[in-house]
């Protein structure tokens, strides 16, 4: 599986544990013990007097927990993770969640396994695997991974995103092309950074803190620069801060292609920025 997909599988199929679907049958684990979540928030670690914001931070009534979704294929993340088990949770409420004063449990969630030593890992690339069970506390989570191993997440209708707040150059590109492409729709009144990020995250919008919102925006940005001076020069400019087509024959079969042929160039391009041309 090609890095710029992996993390994409990774994301959807880990926020997949937190849904119940009725078609087809299935409830994510941390959908049953009815864990609301939010995406990096920033949490204190008393100890050190440092702002960590972990991947997936969740709470229900009786207890927390932590999330960290990696890709790094050759190396234990164990060290910064346990870091966690000092963050501060009394100020939960800030994003929405309960708070607690309790330690929070600790996962990693990969799609293949590393050993992550001190940590309970969940494994996602098509069916749920579990491991390390016994370095978690709470037993209602406990069961519910338990009651959840083998089920086949690939099946799932895909969670329709296509950006993460980790993406990166090659991930933005990708994960924007098809909505560079409704700025050539008829009618279209184009579409600033901002927008591009709120359709990319969709249904985890609203579970995204502002400053990741800014990041990639400012990611966008960097990427559409070079898709506009050096890929599709003469049909996109930004104007007043939205993005906006140039050309009025996008009718043209002929000239449909061509320009889907450009953001498919540089959506595969590991071309950097503008300067390098």
């Amino acid at each position: 599986m090609p890095e710029i997909d992996r993390r994409l599988v990774l994301w959807r199929n880990t926020l997949q544990l937190f849904r119940k679907l009725n078609r087809p049958k299935f409830e994510g684990p941390f959908h049953k013990c009815n864990y609301n979540y939010q995406i990096e928030p920033f949490l204190r670690n008393n100890y050190e007097e440092t702002d960590y914001n972990p991947d997936i931070v969740a709470s229900n009534d009786n207890s927390w927990l932590i999330i960290e979704l990696t890709n790094n294929s050759d190396k234990s993340k164990c060290d910064q993770i346990l870091k966690y088990k000092d963050l501060e949770g009394r100020n939960l409420s800030i994003y929405g969640l309960k708070p607690h004063k309790t330690t929070p449990e600790i996962l990693t969630s990969r799609i293949e396994y590393i050993d992550d030593k001190e940590c309970c890992q969940i494994i996602v690339k098509e069916k749920l695997e579990v491991c390390k069970l016994n370095l978690l506390d709470y037993s209602a989570l406990i069961d519910a991974l338990t009651t959840s191993k083998g089920d086949d997440l690939s099946k799932l209708p895909a969670i329709p995103i296509t950006l993460v707040p980790e993406s990166k150059k090659l991930e933005i590109r990708r994960g924007i092309s098809d909505i560079v492409m409704m700025l050539f729709k008829p009618g279209s009144e184009g579409l600033t950074s901002r927008q591009m990020v709120e359709l990319s995250l969709e249904r985890i919008s609203e579970k995204t803190g502002e400053k990741q919102k800014k990041d990639l925006a400012k990611k966008i940005e960097i990427e559409m620069e070079l898709l506009i001076g050096r890929f599709l020069k003469g049909y996109i400019k930004l104007d007043s801060g939205k993005y906006i087509s140039t050309t009025d024959s996008v009718k043209s079969v002929q000239r449909r292609e061509y320009i889907e042929s450009r953001i498919e160039e540089w959506a595969s391009s590991e071309q950097s920025n503008l300067s390098n041309f």
